[in-house]
């Protein structure tokens, strides 16, 4: 058996380490001032913060007058806020949702359709500011500026491909709808939605749709095909420019010719096709979008919630989802062999060299998805760091997936569940934060780790400190089962110390180290080593102040 010696993980480094070594690690392990590799974005369903902030203090309180210590933590973690929900809502739409109720109890078994049911915040009816969340755009961007002050940016919805039920262009102007005859309508009662317009006649217009799902028949299908529309949700787009820093778009793929053609084909005008095909949305509008943002003299990043289509947007888009990474993260967790995950795991570090133009956002959980903890259990924390440390993209957090929450709050309740912090999940994203938020991990060179191992099921990148003298590599074990593997490269005269970013045990470090350090993983653990690389004494002066990075 290797001897071992115990390793202390508290305000100091693991003992047995040169004093040289602990303010070199310090240093690299101290909060960046520049954000280069690690970004993180947090996904706040807004009307229900604001609901639950203010029945905490008693107030009417608006997004603009949070107190500040709500703010504090949040700050301190994330670099982008994605504020989903913020818009005025649709009340055919929540009309609509009360037919519902019962498919909501999961989350509030107390449920009161006339209390706690809210439309859709994908159901718009208009692109203003929701009363409940903010009085008027000017309120909202005052907020905006103090999160500019804190070097934080915004993001907010745009959904190109539908409208709630009750805009103001379905009586006014139903030509910008998929509209079917009366026929049509009767065969197929729920595909259609009919309106009367402002001089009286009847129109049947369709539901939004994704091709592979049934409608959703609380919205109404907007026709791409037709210029003015195309022109007139530009305009949307265009007014969003001065009041965020980007924008979230709305199942994207949805609009791109191709799948609107299969989707709404039978539907459309020669003459319509024929447009559609010579005007893709996306490539026309986003040229605009740009070219107002670079006159304003800001940076308007567009990101796409696209599951296909992906090579063709992602050369106009700045960001998009990567449901890959989460297929793969459900096929480890139901036991198949993590390969594919490797594999793609390696094209996200390396793509950089690729000239993939686009950042991923990646995930454990998002709004449609189930809660992290709920879907993959013990792993989720090892996929939250998969997803967390991939350089050059957005890690993305669900509001309450950081304090272990496992109810996912459908779109059409306007309250929380309410559900207990779980103390030792909320003390894992803590530290993945501040190691996430470092100078090593943001400024560091990043690439998969050699290890040795026969264990399919170990993951490990690592990152190297510009000046070379400090690298961490990450140890996942994906896996059901202990497993075990050796970094050839920290030998016996290197300085190295470990956290378990996943299991509260001490860590015990291989002392010998005859083929590299020996690493034990239980199963889902994810371990993070530091260690010197040249295994000379730094020339750094020693330092006596506390440590600026906690173990705890």
């Amino acid at each position: 058996m290797r001897p071992e010696i115990k390793t202390k993980l508290s305000n100091n480094l693991s003992e047995g380490v040169s004093p040289a070594f602990k303010h070199e690690l310090n240093k690299w392990l101290a909060p960046s001032e520049i954000k280069e590799h690690q970004e993180s974005l947090y996904l706040i369903n807004t009307r229900l913060w604001i609901k639950e902030l203010r029945h905490k203090y008693g107030q009417s309180l608006t997004i603009d007058t949070i107190p500040e210590k709500e703010w504090s933590p949040l700050l301190k973690k994330y670099d982008t806020f994605w504020f989903m929900g913020i818009y005025v809502p649709s009340p055919a739409s929540q009309d609509h949702a009360k037919k519902y109720v019962d498919q909501y109890r999961y989350a509030l078994p107390n449920i009161n359709s006339n209390i706690d049911i809210v439309a859709s915040p994908f159901a718009i009816p208009d692109y203003i500011p929701n009363p409940e969340i903010v009085g008027n755009w000017f309120k909202w961007d005052k907020m905006l500026e103090k999160l500019h002050s804190h070097g934080k940016k915004v993001v907010i919805d745009f959904v190109p491909n539908h409208t709630g039920l009750d805009h103001s262009w379905a009586k006014t102007h139903p030509e910008y709808y998929i509209q079917g005859s009366e026929s049509q309508y009767h065969s197929s009662p729920n595909f259609y939605y009919p309106v009367i317009d402002h001089k009286g006649n009847t129109h049947y217009l369709a539901h939004g749709k994704d091709p592979n799902y049934p409608e959703w028949s609380d919205t109404l299908q907007l026709n791409i095909a037709n210029p003015i529309v195309q022109e007139e949700m530009g305009k949307i787009m265009l007014q969003l420019v001065d009041h965020a820093d980007g924008i979230r778009c709305d199942m994207a793929m949805l609009v791109n010719p191709s799948t609107f053609l299969r989707t709404w084909g039978w539907a459309l005008t020669d003459q319509q096709k024929d447009f559609l095909c010579h005007n893709p949305f996306w490539e026309k509008q986003l040229k605009l979008v740009k070219a107002k943002a670079d006159s304003l003299g800001k940076r308007f990043d567009i990101a796409g919630e696209i599951y296909w289509d992906k090579e063709e947007l992602g050369k106009i888009f700045d960001g998009m989802y990567d449901n890959y990474l989460y297929q793969q993260f459900l096929e480890v967790s139901s036991g198949k062999n993590p390969q594919k995950l490797r594999e793609h795991i390696k094209y996200l570090v390396k793509r950089q060299n690729n000239g993939q133009p686009y950042r991923s956002w990646l995930y454990v959980e998002n709004h449609d998805e189930e809660r992290g903890l709920k879907k993959f259990g013990g792993l989720s924390k090892t996929f939250a760091v998969l997803a967390g440390i991939i350089p050059d993209s957005v890690f993305m957090v669900n509001q309450g997936q950081e304090k272990g929450s496992r109810i996912r709050p459908p779109m059409q309740i306007g309250r929380f569940p309410k559900e207990r912090v779980d103390s030792s999940v909320s003390k894992f994203y803590k530290t993945l934060f501040d190691l996430k938020n470092s100078r090593l991990f943001q400024q560091g060179d990043w690439d998969m780790a050699t290890i040795y191992t026969e264990n399919p099921n170990i993951i490990a990148l690592e990152v190297r400190s510009p000046d070379k003298k400090i690298c961490s590599v990450v140890c996942v074990n994906s896996g059901n089962y202990k497993a075990q593997c050796s970094v050839p490269e920290i030998t016996a005269n290197k300085d190295a110390s470990v956290i378990s970013l996943t299991d509260p045990s001490n860590i015990k470090v291989d002392a010998i180290r005859q083929q590299g350090l020996f690493i034990e993983l239980k199963p889902g653990e994810v371990q993070v080593v530091f260690f010197s690389v040249d295994g000379k004494e730094f020339k750094a002066p020693i330092s006596k102040r506390r440590n600026l990075f906690s173990f705890n």
